[in-house]
């Protein structure tokens, strides 16, 4: 499987791009830093919109990310919003530099079919004819996954991804209080595999450094179980589990 130049590099990845390949409207991609969740979202994204064409002329690529600062905030950041935003979107950027025609892409951003959105603006918006990823799920509260979760009108496709042991803001480290992990329990509850699929990434491909730095810093151990718990459920999809019925090429 490849897309943009961009070719799974294991049975995790090839899971996630046929998941997000799918037609089914909800994808919930898990897994630590460097297991490219990302990446391979985004570039099977520019092929169901771009490529593809699934909503013909009217598709859009959408991008959006909490504005949260890792350690000690930025402070005032001086423009207009898609100014304040733009430091956000940097792992956007460093995909599509990844990309075969990367910079071919840009120019669909200036046409306004790649959409770099502020998640802290969605309210009362609707996401028409869109594939739209929410990248860093992780710090999103129960309210804002709320409000973004059902601004997706009816044929749009929702990519929600997120590393539960890089949780930045510190009450989100509850899981009563996390948004990512009540709406994905919440869709095992419901029983509504027709609806969604999860995939949980465990290869790190960005390199050694990144996987051993995590490892030390954020073991298993001191990540709440219940967060780990509901991560492996993801790990169906990689044995044959049945979360992936319904994908239509």
């Amino acid at each position: 499987m490849s897309f943009f130049g961009i070719t799974a590099r294991n049975e995790g990845q090839k899971r996630l791009g046929e998941a997000c390949k799918s037609r089914k409207p909800i994808v919930i991609g898990t897994g630590r830093s460097g297991t490219g969740k990302s990446l391979i979202a985004q570039a099977v994204g520019f092929d169901v919109v771009f490529q593809e064409r699934r909503w013909h002329k009217s598709g859009k690529f959408v991008y959006t990310r909490l504005q949260v600062d890792v350690g000690k905030s930025v402070g005032f950041l001086p423009g207009d919003l898609a100014g304040k935003s733009e430091p956000y979107f940097r792992p956007f950027f460093d995909n599509l530099s990844l990309m075969d025609n990367g910079d071919y892409m840009k120019g669909y951003i200036t046409k306004g079919n790649i959409v770099l959105d502020s998640i802290q603006t969605v309210r009362g918006g609707t996401y028409h004819n869109s594939y739209l990823i929410v990248d860093e799920a992780q710090n999103l509260d129960n309210a804002t996954m709320t409000a973004i979760g059902t601004r997706l009108a009816e044929g749009s496709k929702l990519i929600l991804l997120g590393n539960f042991s890089q949780i930045d803001i510190p009450s989100l480290r509850n899981p009563d209080n996390n948004g990512f992990y009540k709406l994905l329990k919440g869709l095992y509850e419901s029983g509504r595999h027709d609806m969604f699929t999860h995939v949980h990434l465990t290869e790190c491909e960005r390199g050694p450094i990144a996987d051993l730095v995590e490892s030390i810093m954020v073991p298993e151990a001191e990540i709440n179980s219940l967060f780990v718990q509901l991560e492996e459920r993801g790990l169906l999809t990689q044995s044959g589990g049945d979360y992936l019925n319904g994908y239509d090429a």
